[in-house]
């Protein structure tokens, strides 16, 4: 990270939530309209990991409502950024800095320069970073010393939650979104003021302060999620002893032979194997949804399909496998989805 830009960045956000100019990625510098949005005080881009990367317009009021929910919970911190400020994960730290009276903390996002830190901190990491720490010993230890460490914006698989708190660090898992200023639910407790809905097709639906105000010149994108002062989200969802569980998104459900196919729970099983692959859907004549495997080397198909034979219905073993020499992800360490299907549709 460029210290200077890191400066400038924190410098922008002081001024915006103190009623200034909104923060504002590069495309729209010079087009927005302050005059027709005063409450605006960020604009950030969704990752456009499962679609196009859409403008989300975060007012002053839902940010600090944000940040003042988190510190309701875990008390004031010093927050250490390591992920990048142009999406709501590393924007958010800052957000809570500047709430808590703090100038936020730069780490690079490898945490090569990461030390033991001796007053309350907290950091955000995603779950390719925590994956690289844990393999790292000095970076361990010195994770060991946060109060708090968020992890979210990525597929955190159970065993990769044991093995980090086995190691003693103390982790919290993180479930949001762009248009809720980031994670609005902890360790599966939505934050206060947060309320969370499931309807009848287990959608989950969001409301409370820090929702977003709407898509920058996208009514049409804002009016299909934004319904009644609600957040109309594509995940679904149920309560376990008033605990959310998040069961997946509803594209990832597909219909192959006939058969309705949850690529979320095949993913979710994947993401415990020693051997990184995912599992995508793309239009085919005779399934009407073929499922393609991809993966780094290691396995032969059918040996793939036979492990998870143990596990999965006959109609969700994957027809084709592709090799890759490592699994494409986004610079948030997302899964890079628009890549993989493109991937698995040119094969």
């Amino acid at each position: 990270m460029n210290p200077y830009a890191l400066d400038v960045i924190w410098e922008q956000l002081t001024a915006a939530l103190e009623d200034g100019p909104p923060v504002l990625p590069k495309g729209l510098a010079s087009t927005f309209d302050q005059k027709q949005w005063p409450q605006i005080a960020a604009v950030l881009t969704t990752s456009g990991s499962t679609g196009n990367p859409k403008y989300v317009m975060l007012s002053r009021q839902a940010l600090l409502s944000a940040a003042a929910a988190t510190q309701k919970i875990f008390g004031e911190l010093t927050w250490y950024c390591a992920l990048p400020t142009e999406y709501v994960a590393g924007f958010m730290t800052l957000v809570r800095s500047y709430y808590a009276g703090e100038k936020a903390q730069f780490l690079a996002k490898d945490l090569h320069n990461i030390t033991k830190v001796k007053t309350p901190s907290a950091i955000s990491l995603v779950g390719t970073q925590l994956y690289r720490a844990l393999q790292n010993p000095q970076l361990t230890k010195a994770l060991g010393s946060y109060q708090i460490i968020l992890v979210g914006g990525s597929l955190i698989t159970d065993e990769l939650l044991d093995q980090g708190r086995a190691a003693g660090l103390n982790l919290v898992t993180s479930y949001g979104m762009s248009e809720t200023c980031g994670g609005c639910v902890y360790d599966e407790v939505p934050l206060p003021g947060v309320d969370i809905e499931i309807d009848s097709q287990s959608r989950i639906w969001i409301s409370g302060p820090q929702l977003f105000s709407g898509y920058y010149d996208d009514q049409a994108a804002t009016d299909e999620i934004l319904v009644e002062g609600k957040l109309r989200t594509n995940d679904r969802g149920c309560w376990h002893d008033k605990r959310l569980e998040v069961l997946g998104r509803f594209d990832s459900v597909v219909i192959s032979g006939g058969v309705n196919i949850d690529l979320d729970k095949i993913n979710n099983y994947l993401a415990s194997e020693p051997i990184p692959a995912v599992v995508v859907g793309i239009p085919d004549e005779q399934w009407g949804v073929r499922l393609v495997l991809i993966a780094q080397p290691g396995r032969t198909l059918q040996q793939w399909r036979t492990q998870l034979a143990e596990v999965l219905d006959r109609a969700a073993l994957p027809k084709d496998l592709i090799e890759v020499a490592k699994l494409p992800l986004t610079d948030r360490g997302k899964l890079d989805h628009n890549y993989l299907k493109k991937l698995a549709e040119g094969r």
